[in-house]
């Protein structure tokens, strides 16, 4: 689910990539001309000291007190990311033979004549069981065989085979628009105001920004401020704020329905619908 920490390190790596396009194997960034930290959080005094009197620049993103709550338009369950399956089925005339690789987490279903026979893969399986399976439940109900991988059914009228896998799936619980503060600290004027133009230039273009869990961050500019009220320190400081709309989501897995009115044999009958 994101949460407000997921939102600080998409910042952290937005800011990261746009002063290092080059990777950070040279600590000195090209666009600003400077070593430059960035990271979530509030620096340490003596880190900051120590690291400013080096050189070194540094960006902190920081979540602020000021939040508000959004609409939520859908709340439903959204398909995420689906495993690929290691297994295929392909029919031929009243034959359907199965390919590949068995492991867990698929399903293969056979349809005959409109009814589904459906049997859950598992780890160690063999396809010539997975078919042995197939053929013992519709066998139940029609003639059928099994031989190797295949799976005979000869009086099948209609006959089609899949095979399903399992997936994540999200729901929004809520939307929110925070404000995060990026600040950057330099030990002169000159470098404060590069690193504060860095951080306007790198995400003023985002309208939106992924985040970890597949939703999208919204980001809107809300202002910018000079800080020098610790010069006696030589620190300097701006502050730009972005408001950021994201969801905080809940995520579950699934599996994909491989027929809309299918009947599981093993104790009872279940009539799922989509």
């Amino acid at each position: 689910m994101a949460d407000l920490s997921d939102v600080s390190n998409m910042l952290v790596a937005e800011l990261a990539a746009y002063l290092y396009p080059n990777g950070t194997s040279n600590p000195v960034s090209p666009v600003v001309n400077s070593k430059v930290k960035v990271f979530a959080g509030w620096p340490q005094p003596e880190d900051l000291d120590a690291d400013l009197g080096a050189g070194w620049g540094y960006i902190s993103i920081y979540p602020l007190d000021t939040e508000k709550q959004l609409l939520v338009t859908q709340r439903d369950w959204q398909a995420g990311t689906l495993a690929a399956a290691t297994i295929t089925a392909s029919v031929a005339g009243q034959v359907v033979t199965l390919a590949g690789t068995v492991s867990a987490g698929q399903n293969v279903a056979i349809a005959v004549n409109g009814t589904a026979y459906i049997v859950a893969a598992q780890d160690g399986g063999t396809l010539s069981g997975l078919a042995a399976a197939l053929a013992t439940l519709i066998s139940a109900d029609v003639p059928a065989t099994s031989s190797g991988a295949a799976v005979t059914v000869p009086s099948a009228k209609t006959l089609a085979a899949s095979v399903g896998t399992s997936g994540t799936m999200t729901r929004a619980l809520r939307r929110q628009q925070k404000v995060f503060q990026m600040t950057a600290w330099a030990s002169g004027h000159a470098q404060r105001d590069q690193l504060g133009a860095a951080i306007d230039q790198a995400l003023s273009p985002l309208s939106r920004a992924a985040l970890t869990d597949g939703s999208v961050g919204v980001l809107h500019y809300s202002r910018s401020m000079q800080d020098d009220s610790m010069q006696k320190q030589r620190i300097y400081r701006r502050h730009v704020l972005f408001a950021v709309d994201y969801m905080t989501t809940q995520s579950t897995t699934g599996t994909t329905v491989l027929d809309a009115n299918a009947t599981i044999v093993g104790g009872i009958d279940v009539n799922i619908s989509t």
